[in-house]
């Protein structure tokens, strides 16, 4: 089936070091939380710990992660069947199973949104990320979350809300090629001269006028 989407996710957590030892060495044992209701039991980072020691075992050269598919499969329905799917949602799905089922929090508090109210961003940011660690503190939290400064302002009383957002993926759009290259044929006014066959660059979005300020260069 189309599973190269699954398998590109696998390998980006797999070649995570600190996740990959966290796996190996047990350690997720300790943080395994099977009461999470958010989580799943603590089967999906059980199967992943299989998925760890078959991958960096030494004894297989090839691994096929049925078990593991299949675990999320039973979780995530969306991901079911042989078809094509997008590999950043698997991606996202395991990272959020694997932080539910290690999370260390077992009694969630109610933790209020803070505003800036005019003090120091490090100080704001402290605050935000302590309450956000009063609800999430696991493995993925230690090393694939951030947060994020998102600042408002009202254009009616021009009042500023500066608050802190944990992330923990971060969407880049892919640069845009400012220019294209067109094929032309150049024909002189003069009969005399032959045409000429000419590989210009213009604006991607331009107009006749910079094709001829191009040819004419």
């Amino acid at each position: 089936g189309n599973t190269c989407f699954m398998n590109s996710a696998i390998q980006c957590l797999s070649n995570s070091c600190k996740l990959r030892q966290f796996f190996l060495s047990r350690e997720y044992e300790v943080d395994l939380n099977k009461d999470n209701p958010l989580g799943t039991g603590g089967e999906l980072a059980e199967k992943f710990f299989e998925l760890m020691e078959t991958v960096w075992g030494g004894e297989y050269s090839v691994s096929a992660p049925r078990d593991l598919k299949t675990k999320i499969e039973r979780n995530a329905s969306q991901f079911g069947g042989q078809s094509q799917h997008d590999s950043q949602e698997l991606l996202m799905y395991l990272m959020d199973g694997i932080h539910e089922d290690c999370n260390r929090v077992k009694q969630k508090e109610l933790v209020p949104t803070l505003e800036s109210d005019g003090r120091p961003d490090s100080v704001v940011a402290k605050e935000a990320w302590k309450g956000h660690l009063k609800r999430n503190d696991s493995v993925i939290v230690d090393h694939f979350q951030g947060q994020l400064k998102s600042t408002l302002v009202c254009p009616k009383c021009d009042r500023v809300s500066i608050t802190f957002d944990p992330f923990m993926t971060l969407s880049i759009p892919l640069p845009v090629p400012l220019t294209r290259t067109l094929k032309v044929v150049f024909v002189p006014k003069n009969p005399l001269k032959n045409p000429l066959k000419l590989r210009v660059g213009v604006p991607k979005i331009g107009t006749i006028l910079d094709l001829k300020k191009e040819i004419f260069k």
